[in-house]
């Protein structure tokens, strides 16, 4: 059997070596001197074509055969070319690769690779042409592992569907979801420095007022008691000026107090839970001290 086989090949060859040198030494003979290099490339291209043809590399050498075969090479070579083309095409076998993840999508974005060599860097649904023989396809997608599969080509096998399954990159190796930004953590009620400013105004308004209220009722009281309704005009002018400044100084801190809520109440923000305006500070205003005359300002802060 061997003997047979040796001797196929030697007959192979020898045909080669016939035919091309038939080819030369006819073109040679016809051809311009000009076309020489042109006319060597053709027969050059048919030899290689033939050699890789013989070895399985069908995809090479369909290359070199479409080379030979132009109109520029001259027409035994074309002719011989030709047909030699026609047979790789029905040996030449293709695949048709069908990629899922792992929840059974498919899947485009891949990229292929046979023999280590990328065939394609997407999916298209498209044949993709291989040689025959053992074959190591890869395929390698973003966000799961790369997968390798060993694959028996057979001369002229068309279509063949290889279905691969992709898996998750293992947790280790997978990318760092991206960073989130911090969530605000609620401090409460938020006074600005402008409330805190106009409340140490209603403090010092509430003060004015009870200290010059009390001094102006003590000395009403004392003329009371002492020279009405005789009293000198002074004493007297004296203290309705203690008095009216007191209610300025009054109706002032109470403004100043209103401005202070207002802006502490429209400074808020507007996520604040309700829990955190329950909980903040808390400002109360009433009339105290003695008589009844005094401003008083309290709360928890």
């Amino acid at each position: 059997m061997s003997r047979v086989t040796s001797a196929t090949r030697e007959n192979a060859c020898a045909e080669r070596v016939r035919v091309a040198a038939l080819a030369a030494c006819t073109v040679l003979a016809v051809a311009p001197p000009v076309h020489a290099d042109v006319v060597e490339a053709c027969v050059e291209a048919s030899e290689e074509a033939q050699a890789r043809r013989d070895r399985g590399e069908l995809q090479a050498a369909r290359a070199l055969l479409l080379t030979c075969a132009s109109a520029d090479c001259p027409a035994i070579v074309q002719r011989d070319c030709t047909s030699w083309l026609e047979d790789v095409d029905a040996r030449q076998p293709s695949i048709v690769p069908r990629v899922r993840d792992a929840a059974g999508h498919d899947r485009a974005d891949v990229r292929l690779l046979i023999d280590g060599k990328e065939v394609a860097a997407s999916l298209d649904g498209r044949a993709l042409p291989v040689d025959p023989g053992p074959r190591r396809l890869r395929v390698e997608a973003e966000g799961a592992a790369p997968v390798e599969q060993t694959l028996q080509i057979r001369e002229r096998e068309r279509g063949r569907v290889v279905d691969v399954v992709l898996a998750d990159l293992p947790s280790k190796t997978r990318p760092p979801p991206p960073p989130q930004p911090a969530p605000r953590e609620s401090t409460g009620l938020h006074i600005p420095v402008a409330s805190w400013v106009l409340g140490g105004v209603a403090v010092a308004g509430g003060a004015a007022f009870t200290v010059l209220g009390v001094r102006a009722q003590g000395e009403v009281d004392k003329m009371r008691s002492t020279c009405a309704p005789r009293c000198a005009p002074d004493r007297v002018d004296a203290a309705s000026r203690e008095a009216l400044v007191a209610n300025i100084a009054l109706g002032a801190g109470v403004a100043a107090l209103g401005a202070a809520v207002v802006v502490v109440l429209v400074s808020q923000p507007r996520e604040a839970p309700p829990a955190a305006r329950r909980s903040g500070p808390e400002l109360r205003l009433g009339l105290g001290g003695p008589a009844g005359t005094g401003l008083v300002l309290g709360g928890r802060f």
